[in-house]
């Protein structure tokens, strides 16, 4: 029998329920079936949300017509098992599923079994209001497997502590002394920061740098130090305590249910941090699976934190350290220090041979996967493709970080009319996986595409035997720091030869410190063939705006885009009747502009797909805070849109490469105005034509990089 959802026992929680759906989610149509749909269709109606009730998962249940964005549905395990199609005609009508399960069932099959229709968790909505292994589904890309487990675990610990509740006595019904337990538990869930395995590494980190000190700076014949004083640790130290406090008066099962509950929601609600914590396990030799055992298990007793707890329900949370010294080693190798933080710039795994069967050019990458497969590595991968016919070699692509996609490269080697050399091979040299050596002869020579990739192959092979292509003053990724310095190193190594997308990138880069760019650089302009980019004059109701959306790309300038069309669409100048918005990026929430003027978030784009997408496209607006255009405004003019950029450094005018791309200060007053004109020059259609029509950007590859070959080739 289905679960009945969390306080929905009465109308005042269904409409809780309701309004918690629609303040996280804002869904427009809504289909619900299962135990939930008859008692909460009418609070969506009521809200003025669509709301169809069905007892039935299969989504042709809903009237003709009816286009939901949200699917609510109940634990239907035994109907969806039966019917190997009901998932995917689920997932094929709706970007987002709020899948309550049954507490049996296993939720990592459910999250694959939605994940091979394009549907993931969303690890950090928490649908346990609904119901407590209940979670939400969304159309994106696939999380980490560590994170999908880490997300399975936590929605069986929230089943235990829902069992746990209702068996405890005076937990159920209108025990005072449950709900208090119940409503502490839940404040400090949200309290909860960086908990326990982040407190154990401050208070060794505190423990070591204490040891440190107390050698330097103590006599032999010293006292010890007097015992530290009481301190008000940092929120994660607070919200760590406040869990430690509430299970304290807990019976030790339901206690040690509620610690490891914590460990694996945090883990789950930060898949941010999954690479950084995976590189931790791989250095010190830990299994992700050992790790994830590890955090559920209650931690060994020379591993317990160190610390008093003082904790009352109406005072902030004070803890004290006793004795930090039995949680840390007494030292940290400055060596052990460099090889964890240096570790991404390990050397290409390599081994010589004295002759390989053909002369190769090797392209060192760190993937070649679809949402990898933009701009600069495709560039890099055409510039290799036409070097390797010029010396009649062979292509050989290694990637460092992913398993290489053939096809990719024949996809858009083919789109774009590059013949690619007659032999081409894939290598995974799995850098940070054991690594898989490549075979280098002396005659090889290679092409790398980041400074990180550069700094990777440098470690092998001689500078004369590389060659970068630069695409981004990748200094400008970091704060200046080691980073900042480390990369701006492996920029200028001498002897290194660099083919620099575009004159303005290479002026900057040689204004700004860069050495050796005047005898060992090349630059190039990219190119856009006509056989791929061209408009699509197709008829249309409403005309097309593109927004590049990057929130975790800051020189993308993501809240200053939204502001200046926020301004944009509250001065008139993007009427939203005659606008249909569509963001274009990755990692994007659900979206409404001002008004609550519908977006549509496109994610996940192939590379051909993402140019079909741009020939439909009539006004953009993409920032850059770099020095050079950047590619998705010359994709656009490419395909006969109007674009709309920001000016930075030697970047102050664009019409070079088209007169539809416009360049304005990044100010949102001038982004309004740069937006004005081009709503006025998207709707002029002759002008935007013979713009179109007589506009710089090269139309060939072979053309472009014609030059740089011709220079590549003569060093």
């Amino acid at each position: 029998m289905a679960e009945a959802p969390h306080d929905a026992t009465c109308a005042d929680g269904h409409e809780a329920l309701v309004q918690r759906i629609i303040h996280g989610l804002a869904p427009r149509r809504v289909f619900l079936t299962g135990t939930v749909a008859e008692p909460l269709a009418p609070a969506f109606k009521a809200r003025g949300v669509e709301a169809v009730a069905a007892d039935t998962v299969d989504p042709l249940a809903a009237p003709p017509g009816f286009r939901h964005d949200l699917v609510i549905a109940g634990p239907w395990a035994q109907e969806m098992a039966a019917d190997e199609g009901a998932i995917g005609r689920l997932a094929a009508t709706a970007e987002a599923v709020v899948l309550a399960l049954a507490p049996d069932g296993s939720a990592i099959d459910w999250m694959r079994a939605f994940g091979a229709h394009g549907l993931w968790p969303d690890l950090l909505y928490d649908a346990s209001f609904l119901a407590p292994r209940a979670m939400l589904l969304r159309r994106g890309e696939a999380p980490s497997g560590a994170a999908l487990l880490a997300h399975a675990e936590t929605l069986r610990l929230r089943q235990g502590l829902a069992d746990a509740r209702a068996s405890r006595p005076g937990a159920s019904g209108d025990g005072a002394e449950g709900s208090r337990m119940v409503e502490r538990l839940h404040a400090a869930s949200i309290a909860l920061g960086e908990q326990l395995d982040m407190a154990r590494d401050q208070l060794a980190g505190i423990a070591a740098l204490r040891a440190h000190y107390a050698h330097a700076t103590s006599p032999p014949a010293a006292p010890p130090p007097a015992p530290p004083q009481a301190s008000r640790l940092n929120p994660t130290a607070r919200a760590s305590a406040m869990v430690r406090g509430i299970v304290a008066g807990m019976p030790a099962p339901v206690g040690r249910v509620v610690v490891a509950g914590a460990r694996i929601g945090w883990w789950a609600a930060t898949p941010h941090r999954m690479p950084a914590r995976l590189r931790r396990l791989r250095a010190r030799g830990v299994s992700p699976v050992d790790a994830l055992r590890n955090l559920i298990a209650p931690p060994p007793p020379e591993l317990t934190l160190p610390i008093e707890v003082s904790f009352a329900p109406q005072t902030e949370t004070v803890l004290r350290v006793v004795d930090v010294e039995a949680v840390a080693p007494a030292s940290v190798s400055t060596a052990d220090i460099l090889a964890r933080r240096l570790d991404t710039l390990r050397p290409l795994p390599v081994f010589a041979i004295d002759h390989a069967l053909r002369p190769r050019l090797t392209l060192v990458t760190d993937s070649i996967a679809a949402d990898s497969f933009f701009g600069g590595v495709g560039t890099a991968t055409i510039l290799a493709a036409l070097w390797a016919r010029r010396r009649g070699a062979g292509l050989r692509i290694v990637t460092l970080r992913a398993e290489p996609v053939r096809d990719n490269v024949a996809a858009l080697l083919g789109a774009l009319g590059v013949v690619p050399p007659e032999h081409v091979e894939f290598r995974d040299a799995a850098l940070f996986d054991g690594g898989k050596p490549v075979d280098v002869a002396s005659e090889d020579m290679f092409l790398t595409t980041s400074w990180w990739s550069t700094a990777n192959t440098l470690g092998a092979i001689k500078p004369e035997k590389v060659a970068y292509i630069v695409q981004e003053d990748e200094r400008m990724f970091y704060p200046l720091g080691d980073d900042w310095l480390r990369a701006q190193e492996v920029m200028g190594t001498p002897g290194l030869k660099r083919a620099v997308n575009t004159r303005l990138l290479r002026d900057h880069l040689a204004a700004t410190g860069i050495a050796g760019l005047d005898t060992e650089a090349h630059w190039f302009e990219p190119a856009f063939p006509d056989a791929a980019y061209y408009p699509d004059r197709s008829a249309r109701r409403r005309m097309n705006f593109f927004f590049y959306a990057r929130p975790n790309n800051p020189r993308n300038l993501y809240l200053r885009g939204m502001e200046a069309l926020g301004a944009a669409i509250g001065q008139g100048v993007l009427a939203p009747d005659d606008w249909h918005f569509h963001f274009v990026g990755r990692e994007l929430p659900r979206l409404t502009l001002p008004g609550g003027v519908p977006v549509t978030v496109v994610e996940g784009l192939t590379w051909d797909r993402y140019v079909a997408m741009m020939r439909r496209m009539d006004l953009g607006l993409s920032l850059m805070l770099t020095p050079h255009p950047s590619y998705p405004p010359l994709d656009l003019v490419a395909c006969g849109a109007v674009a709309v950029t920001n000016r930075f450094g030697a970047k102050q005018a664009l019409d070079a490469y088209s007169e539809n791309l416009i360049c304005t200060e990044p100010s949102v007053a001038a982004l309004v105005e740069g937006l004005r004109a081009g709503v006025a020059l998207a709707r002029d259609a002759e002008r935007r034509a013979a713009n179109h029509a007589r506009q710089g950007l090269q139309r060939s590859w072979t053309s472009a990089f014609a030059s740089t070959l011709d220079w590549l080739e003569a060093g």
